[in-house]
């Protein structure tokens, strides 16, 4: 292959497969924990890069669940415990794609409770 041919296909391989290789918007969030606060008491959160996501309460109970950002949007759908009622999924919100370790951020939940969440380094 000429140099000329190299370069333009690598050009092409940049131009076409950039998109696929674009940055994760919810990298920050892998290895570390999510702590939110709410009036139901204190939630940690492990997403993971495989669309999966752990959550212990205060009292120790844990469950999991697969996690999509649907355009803006951060979707979370419960596995184990199997969810009821208000539980089943998915439940979005605006995704914190924006966030790094140790950003701290509220917002409104679905009942319209105040909702407190940090990012912090580790699980």
């Amino acid at each position: 292959m000429s140099g000329k041919s190299f370069a333009s296909a690598c050009l092409a391989f940049v131009f076409f497969a950039a998109p696929a290789f674009a940055a994760d918007p919810m990298a920050a969030f892998y290895g570390n924990t999510l702590v939110v606060t709410s009036p139901r008491g204190v939630h940690k959160i492990a997403y993971g890069a495989d669309h999966t996501y752990t959550s212990t309460d205060s009292d120790g109970k844990s469950s999991n669940g697969t996690w999509e950002i649907k355009g803006d949007q951060l979707c979370t759908t419960r596995v184990q415990p199997a969810p009821d009622g208000d539980r089943a999924g998915p439940h979005c919100r605006p995704a914190p794609t924006d966030k790094k370790v140790g950003d701290s951020w509220d917002a409104t939940g679905r009942s319209g409770e105040k909702m407190s969440f940090k990012l912090v380094a580790g699980h």
